[in-house]
């Protein structure tokens, strides 16, 4: 009886690892500053590859680039040093760029003046 709860949990254990990954872990989203832009290959193309450095963990990524669409117009415009909103999905062993938009910093004087002046009335 033993052997068997084994046998069955090790059969469980190598389904799982070889299920798919989920929705989740194939797709995500996040925040970077703009490297620079390179080319880089898959097989036998090349393409547009945008590399950044994540907010939140410092990672630097290379982001391939579809090589077709409104995304590929709009990220060969992209800037160092520009922040972005970004898409992201893992599709034939490399990470695609989805979905980006850019992300506007807030200048610290403007900010600062908004919140002096919110709330005063004159008169």
């Amino acid at each position: 009886m033993r052997r068997h709860t084994i046998v069955l949990g090790l059969i469980l254990l190598l389904a799982l690892a070889a299920t798919p990954a989920t929705a989740a872990e194939r797709e995500g989203d996040g925040r970077g500053t703009i490297v620079r832009l390179v080319e880089v290959r898959a097989g036998e193309h090349e393409y547009l590859g945008v590399v950044l450095k994540t907010l939140d963990s410092g990672r630097t990524l290379t982001l391939f680039v579809p090589r077709k669409g409104e995304v590929h117009e709009r990220a060969r415009r992209l800037k160092p040093g520009q922040v972005i909103a970004f898409r992201y999905a893992l599709d034939g062993g490399h990470t695609w760029l989805t979905r980006f938009e850019g992300v506007r910093k807030e200048r610290e004087g403007e900010r600062e003046g908004k919140r002096e002046g919110e709330g005063k009335r004159e008169g």
